[in-house]
């Protein structure tokens, strides 16, 4: 399973996740889908939505309850402004692409270096 990743950012110190459930949620609420959001997130271009989202959806895949991760969103924008917020999307977006998992077994064939005689 998954591992969220923790962040420190102005709503305080916090797990994020974002599964194929969350990241399903972002396609549908996001204009033009998940990566073009997290595309904008990376040129910070974002929208609105590209923002909030990401961040509220990692809160409530992290384990926070839908409406805590509202308010703290919504807490945090006015201590810092939405902009500020921008980073910390890109990475929770950035590790929901890029999660690699722990494995005991390489993935693949076995290169003629692994292999012994």
């Amino acid at each position: 399973m998954a591992e969220p990743l923790t962040l420190v950012w102005a709503g305080g110190e916090h797990p994020f996740l974002l599964r194929i459930g969350e990241l399903r949620a972002i396609d549908e609420r996001c204009t033009d889908g998940a990566f073009a959001a997290w595309n904008r997130l990376l040129i910070r271009r974002p929208r609105l939505d590209d923002v909030y989202e990401v961040i509220r959806l990692g809160l409530i895949g992290g384990g926070m309850k839908a409406e805590d991760a509202k308010l703290l969103i919504l807490k945090a924008e006015d201590q810092v402004g939405l902009g500020e917020l921008i980073p910390l999307a890109s990475a929770i977006m950035f590790r929901a692409f890029h999660r690699r998992e722990e494995r005991d077994e390489p993935v693949g064939e076995p290169q003629a270096s692994d292999q012994t005689a």
